[in-house]
């Protein structure tokens, strides 16, 4: 599967995400973490196997390459995961995520950050300049523009 300069952008964002230790691979206990995080709930055997699928060294971890094909293989069905991810960040089902949602959902992942960065995030991504983000701006920013 190709993907657009813009999802792979994408990809390495998720993937930094989920590298949480910043060793430049992703183990079972980080895949864990962030899944959980977003509302998901992996089976600790189940997380061993997408990485297994991938993992050509061996090593119980994944790089960016092996995360790429973990995306292709377990993320196909991209329209329904950007709903699905929307909704959660949207906690409230307001049909926009507010600065709060944000901020509760980055406080989930572990994230650290200013209160400024979170105005910032906001005003990037909402391209009406409503104070939130809609649907549609949310998933621009995920899988880009349409080329």
């Amino acid at each position: 599967m190709a993907y657009s300069m813009q999802m792979v952008e994408n990809f390495k964002e998720a993937f930094s995400l989920f590298d949480h230790k910043n060793h430049s691979v992703i183990d079972v206990e980080s895949l864990g973490r962030v899944m959980r995080a977003i509302g998901l709930d992996p089976s600790d055997h189940e997380l061993k196997n997408m990485i297994t699928e991938v993992d050509s060294s061996g090593k119980n971890a994944v790089d960016f390459s092996e995360f790429m094909k973990m995306m292709s293989k377990h993320g196909t069905d991209t329209a329904r995961e950007v709903k699905e991810t929307f909704g959660i960040f949207n906690a409230s089902g307001s049909g926009s995520i507010s600065r709060d949602e944000l901020k509760m959902m980055m406080d989930k992942l572990g994230e650290r950050y200013e209160e400024k960065d979170l105005d910032e995030m906001i005003r990037v991504i909402d391209k009406s300049g409503s104070g939130s983000v809609c649907f549609e701006d949310f998933e621009t920013c995920i899988v880009g523009e349409d080329e």
